[in-house]
């Protein structure tokens, strides 16, 4: 069963990487990683960017509509209307999963 996890980011530069390695430390076979960029003023999407292009289909880098920033909800709602998988879990950008998550 597929599982989304969802990925709201705003000026997350400093912990990004972080929170989307706990993911696949997880080890969980099927996951998909939205990372919701809401408009953020430092680099992080750049960084969500060089992790998209790192894990390739397994990470996708979204971007609020927009040049202003709308909040983790909406950010986490557009992550949800573009999951694929089954289920949904929600990971705020300066936190991580421990490995037993799944």
């Amino acid at each position: 069963m597929k599982i989304s996890i969802i990925i709201p980011a705003y000026n997350v530069e400093n912990h990004l990487q972080k929170a989307v390695d706990s993911v696949f430390s997880t080890g969980y076979p099927d996951i998909e990683v939205i990372i919701v960029d809401d408009n953020s003023i430092d680099n992080t999407y750049v960084i969500a960017r060089k992790i998209e292009q790192k894990h390739g289909e397994a990470v996708r880098v979204l971007k609020s509509p927009g040049n202003i920033n709308q909040g983790a909800s909406a950010a986490r709602n557009i992550g949800v209307e573009n999951a694929a998988g089954e289920l949904v879990s929600f990971l705020d950008a300066d936190d991580w999963y421990l490995e037993n998550r799944f």
